[in-house]
């Protein structure tokens, strides 16, 4: 080999041990966040198909997978998550700001509370087919008021502009509300079972000046003279189904709720055509482990299937089939959140809802 030949050789290695040096700081360079940055640069929310939240030294794994417009839990049978709360935490983790690097040694994890199981939470985000877009520790709090946060592919470790916590509860992403009606909108409650069969219906009443243009609307119980009734109590036994909520959720097929038997049915028929079936009942053997247990469904079985319209109609009867058809498609919506499942409630709404006739003197 001459001597032009092995200085040329030279100075092609020098050069490419100079462009990879380069490269590396470019490189290197590009993973800097400046102070105000997005921690997570570009993230568009809409493409996420799945969010796994561990918890602390693992404590607990949230894992939400997108089923159609929403995420479901899975692991917890699918129970859908409640989409607000969803949006709200996949805002926070999209508007992460940083303030500065704190650390770009893994020694520092430790101090900082970005490791594997000694973080706070790790936080995984995934697109279609299960890829990977980004997965993140979030550690300690620091006194000025940020958080320390580290992508598990870095090494950088960083301090957010605000402290930020991430809930790993997945109660805290559901919503706990099986029913929610409003007094006014209630017709009908037919109720059944062991105390009995009653009628609480909404009776108009004239006003005091005794106009019928301003009549007032009571609940009454059918049949019975009103003065046989206190009706404060039937006030409060129809504002008991304002709001239901639960304490747990349940499959309807799991081997435990064999033994429960909803022997207190509750019909509710609304203003706008839609009809509700509450039923409750209670499991256990002993006062100890008595539980609460309630199910619920539309009653759309008194919707037609099909509506047929008078080609002469008139207003009224046009926007009374428009209510049925609306009425249909919101039960439907219903009966695909509740129907695969029992709720366990409180002690106190059972027996606010677990009415019989002579409960109303």
């Amino acid at each position: 080999m001459s001597t032009i030949t092995k200085k040329l050789l030279s100075i092609a290695v020098a050069l490419f041990f100079v462009s990879l040096f380069t490269y590396y700081i470019e490189h290197r360079r590009g993973y800097d966040l400046v102070a105000g940055a997005e921690f997570i640069s570009g993230l568009d929310i809409s493409k996420i198909e799945r969010i796994v939240i561990k918890s602390k030294a693992g404590q607990g794994e949230l894992d939400f997978v997108k089923e159609g417009p929403t995420f479901v839990l899975a692991g917890h049978n699918s129970f859908p998550a409640d989409t607000g709360k969803i949006n709200e935490f996949l805002y926070k983790v999209a508007s992460i700001q940083i303030a500065e690097k704190v650390s770009s040694s893994d020694k520092s994890y430790n101090a900082y509370g970005v490791a594997e199981g000694i973080a706070d939470a790790t936080v995984a985000l995934y697109g279609k087919e299960n890829s990977k877009l980004v997965e993140f520790y979030l550690g300690s709090r620091n006194n000025n008021g940020g958080s320390h946060i580290r992508n598990v592919t870095s090494s950088d470790t960083y301090l957010t502009m605000e402290g930020l916590s991430i809930e790993t509860e997945k109660d805290f992403f559901i919503d706990k509300t099986i029913l929610n009606l409003k007094t006014e909108d209630i017709v009908t409650i037919s109720a059944a079972g062991e105390f009995g069969s009653f009628v609480v219906k909404k009776d108009l009443a004239p006003a005091s000046d005794g106009s019928a243009s301003t009549s007032v609307s009571k609940f009454v119980l059918a049949t019975a003279p009103a003065e046989k009734v206190d009706q404060s109590k039937i006030d409060e036994f129809v504002r008991a189904f304002n709001n239901i909520s639960f304490t747990e959720f349940i499959a309807a097929d799991d081997a435990k709720l064999k033994s429960v038997k909803f022997e207190s049915r509750y019909e509710v028929k609304m203003a706008d055509a839609m009809a509700y079936l509450v039923e409750i009942g209670v499991g256990g053997s002993t006062d100890k482990d008595k539980k609460y247990y309630c199910r619920i469904s539309s009653n759309i079985n008194e919707l037609p299937a099909q509506v047929q319209l008078n080609k002469d109609a008139d207003k009224a009867e046009l926007e009374k089939v428009n209510q049925m058809l609306l009425a249909r498609d919101k039960a439907n919506i219903f009966n695909n959140r509740n129907g695969r499942w029992v709720y366990e409630i409180v002690e106190y709404k059972f027996k606010s809802l677990n009415k019989g006739r002579d409960s109303f003197k």
